[in-house]
């Protein structure tokens, strides 16, 4: 009688575990780094990406229907694309890191030739201790991709950042400078003609 009862007690459970909304939220935020974040890393491991992305697509059907006769299929497809996007990740970061170091080079380069460390000293000095911190990474001999190329990441943004934002300090003085010349152009102009005037009255 005992073991009948925690046998349904236990099929109940089972029953009522519902659909895997731990894994799914877990996976999408592991696809947002593959997909959105580092898309580049993809042709790298295309056959692994490819199998995660066919798994993800039909465990994302059975989640946004909330089908939860499909739950146990639904975790399987997740965990089996968690595995192949972690795949693409371990295959494609090293590769790619060489790639996102040259553009954060490029980007650091920018934003120092256009004075961002003067007009944002603050900010610029965070972006330069991640960019530190990244270069450390890059040159040591045992290296963690994962750190290092989000470290990358987040320099080569911040730089980028604060490049557009300089030059866009630049682009409204320059703005400025050249309405006040041509307003004093158009000054001169007017007393030129005044005195031109003057001088027909005498």
């Amino acid at each position: 009688m005992q073991i009948g009862f925690i046998t349904l007690i236990a099929l109940m459970l089972i029953s009522c575990g519902g659909l895997p909304t731990k894994e799914y939220e877990r996976v999408t935020a592991l696809r947002d780094t593959v997909v959105n974040k580092y898309p580049e890393i993809q042709t790298f491991a295309q056959e692994d990406f490819d199998i995660a992305e066919k798994g993800y697509a039909e465990a994302d059907i059975i989640m946004k229907e909330e089908n939860k006769d499909e739950a146990e299929k639904a975790k399987e497809l997740l965990l089996t694309a968690e595995t192949n996007y972690n795949l693409v990740l371990d295959k494609g970061l090293p590769p790619y890191s060489e790639i996102l170091k040259k553009q954060t080079d490029e980007s650091a380069t920018n934003a120092i030739d256009i004075k961002a460390s003067v007009m944002y000293a603050d900010e610029f000095a965070k972006a330069d201790t991640v960019y530190q911190e990244a270069n450390a990474m890059y040159t040591a001999e045992t290296k963690d991709y994962r750190i290092m190329v989000d470290k990358l990441y987040q320099a080569k943004v911040a730089y980028t950042d604060l490049y557009n934002k300089t030059k866009e300090q630049f682009d409204r003085s320059d703005e400025a400078l050249k309405l006040v010349k041509e307003r004093l152009a158009q000054l001169e102009k007017m007393m030129q003609e005044i005195e031109a005037f003057e001088q027909e009255q005498n």
